[in-house]
């Protein structure tokens, strides 16, 4: 689905929402938000192999297994979002979201090559991540009271993890897309007559392994502010 095809049915659903508002005495419409907190890219497998293959001039090519992984999967991320409420339990919210970026560092140790090498071989790789993409969500609404709500999401993220290996002679940059469930709970906190503050956890499936980067998951707790139309 691209992303054009993505608001399209997002207008869709407000064009069949509008039947039932005249129904339900709760506002209803367009509003849109932003927010920033802590983000977290799940990289704890590091590279999606956990060997590489080195090449020791006419000797052949050998298989050498991960020696050590460090990681560092929390970064700071953000969001911005439009979002329609249908009636006072029903809304549904197109967004964009980044969840920062990530670091690993992986050494590989060739301790056993007889007599191909005077001492161990140390064979270091870095890799810098970053996730960010759409996603579509609905959301469910419990109002607690007149100016409190909380809520739960439901939807689609349309992820783009861009891994970037950092080498001594030329980095080098890949994009990797992915399509995955999302999902979410928070609070919505009305503290003006058109104005929210908003508290979320976010968490979506696992994205796939790719060449160079195993299974992973991204999560996001952010801190906002809603604007209703």
């Amino acid at each position: 689905m691209t992303r054009l095809g993505m608001v399209g049915q997002l207008l869709l659903l407000v064009l069949v929402a509008r039947a039932a508002e005249a129904a339900d005495p709760t506002p209803t419409g367009f509003y849109f938000g932003a927010g920033a907190g802590a983000a977290t890219h799940d990289v704890g497998n590091g590279g999606a192999q956990g060997t590489i293959l080195v090449g020791i001039g006419g000797f052949g090519v050998f298989t050498v297994p991960r020696t050590t992984l460090a990681t560092d999967d929390e970064s700071t991320g953000w969001r911005g979002l439009v979002g329609y409420r249908f009636n006072r339990y029903v809304a549904a919210e197109l967004e964009y979201l980044d969840f920062g970026t990530s670091e690993i560092h992986e050494t590989y140790v060739v301790d056993d090559a007889g007599l191909l090498f005077p001492a161990a071989l140390t064979i270091e790789q870095d890799f810098v991540t970053d996730v960010s993409g759409p996603a579509i969500s609905a959301v469910g609404k419990l109002p607690l009271g007149e100016r409190f709500e909380l809520f739960a999401r439901a939807g689609m993220l349309f992820a783009d993890s861009k891994v970037r290996m950092v080498q001594r002679l030329r980095p080098t940059s890949v994009t990797y897309s992915d399509r995955v469930l999302i999902g979410g709970v928070g609070l919505d906190w009305r503290f003006a007559d058109r104005w929210s503050a908003r508290v979320e956890y976010q968490r979506s499936k696992d994205l796939d392994a790719n060449i160079d980067i195993g299974a992973s998951h991204v999560e996001l707790l952010s801190l906002g502010v809603l604007f209703k139309l």
